[in-house]
């Protein structure tokens, strides 16, 4: 509740000059929720919010000058406004956005045919939430698990085909946060600030679990870096073409068991010059093909140049759809940094992301900035 206590001051003390409306005396969310709704009320049915609805007292008159003897000494100016009818309105919108999105007051429905309750306590999905109030804005909400856990939903994503709202987060790694960190067994890379495999060739995994949520829809994006000699798909020819083998320099992402592939962030080897099976194929003729699984259910792009360097590639983050040279097609997809996928039969799999090279870390590496993952 103590988020909202200052904010409920500050509606109870004011004094507005063209509209106002008395706030109750009981400082609780559910009261402020029902205030607010009145006000509403009264503006729907009148078409103005403010007819019959008188400001409340405003702060007493400064005191006036000593009087004469004998006498009342001269009234004192009259108080002032402590805000305007606008500056009321931004306040009364920012309320009323923090109580409906606040889990704690469970999930409010506008719904009027009856297929949803006045009041959901806890839902099994984002969808069901949004599914109920189209509404509803992005943000944490009870999960109908026990017991009863958080899971944040997302009503405007505008990357995701159709599909906009009911989204459920099931994955989400910021490095660009100060807060952000790596779970393991990725490894923490200090600059460019980001997540790498462990030292070894090969893969290391992450498993986000779905909450059990069935899904038919799977989106995301990711931003990563190279360092040095990456390989995009030309560590087939080392390391195997099976969706279990490292098939990629960059990122895998699958799902259930036996593992199905969803989407594919290759790192290449340079953006021009430098031919071979070690570039992208969108950068290079000559550059190596994905395995089959993979189709087209991949981005791919390089940071280098031209040439190959010790070093990170900090200044051009990979599949950002930025930086790519003349000629290069790895940056033609609208859609980068985000892919979007829809699977059948639906799944409550858990989903996998693994980081992949197919030579130990002081010879190539790859990481991740940014990774986010949604189910519908």
């Amino acid at each position: 509740m103590e988020p909202y206590i200052k904010e409920l001051q500050q509606l109870q003390e004011l004094h507005l000059p063209h509209c106002g409306t008395a706030m109750t005396q009981d400082p609780s969310l559910v009261a402020v929720a029902l205030s607010l709704l009145l006000l509403q009320l009264a503006a729907a049915a009148t078409g103005d919010a403010c007819q019959g609805f008188p400001g409340l007292p405003g702060r007493d008159g400064r005191d006036g000058r000593d009087g004469t003897p004998g006498g009342p000494g001269p009234t004192g100016p009259p108080g002032t406004s402590e805000m305007t009818y606008t500056e009321y309105q931004e306040l009364r919108e920012r309320l009323t956005s923090d109580i409906l999105s606040d889990p704690r007051l469970g999930v409010m429905s506008t719904d009027t045919d009856n297929t949803c309750p006045q009041n959901l306590p806890t839902a099994a999905s984002c969808k069901e939430i949004y599914d109920c109030n189209p509404n509803s804005p992005s943000g944490y909400y009870w999960r109908d698990s026990s017991p009863p856990e958080l899971m944040y939903c997302a009503m405007n994503l505008t990357h995701c085909g159709n599909t906009t709202g009911g989204w459920t987060r099931v994955a989400v790694i910021d490095m660009k946060s100060p807060k952000g960190t790596c779970p393991s067994p990725l490894v923490t890379i200090a600059s460019p600030r980001s997540c790498s495999p462990t030292s070894e060739a090969g893969c290391s995994s992450v498993s986000f679990s779905t909450f059990g949520v069935p899904f038919t829809k799977v989106c995301g994006r990711a931003i990563g870096y190279q360092y040095h000699s990456v390989d995009a798909f030309g560590a087939l020819a080392g390391l195997g073409s099976s969706i279990d083998d490292p098939y990629v320099d960059g990122l895998s992402i699958t799902y259930d068991t036996p593992r199905q592939h969803l989407w594919t962030y290759a790192a290449g080897h340079a953006e021009s010059g430098n031919p071979g099976a070690q570039n992208c194929p969108c950068a290079d003729a000559t550059g190596a093909e994905p395995p089959s699984f993979v189709g087209d259910h991949y981005f791919c792009e390089s940071a280098n140049v031209g040439g190959t360097e010790d070093q990170w590639y900090a200044d051009d983050p990979l599949w950002d759809g930025d930086g790519c040279a003349t000629g290069n097609t790895c940056c033609d997809p609208p859609t980068l940094p985000w892919f979007n996928r829809m699977i059948d039969p639906p799944s409550t799999a858990d989903i996998e992301l693994r980081l992949c090279r197919d030579e130990p870390a002081n010879l190539e590496d790859v990481s991740v900035e940014l990774f986010e993952l949604y189910v519908y």
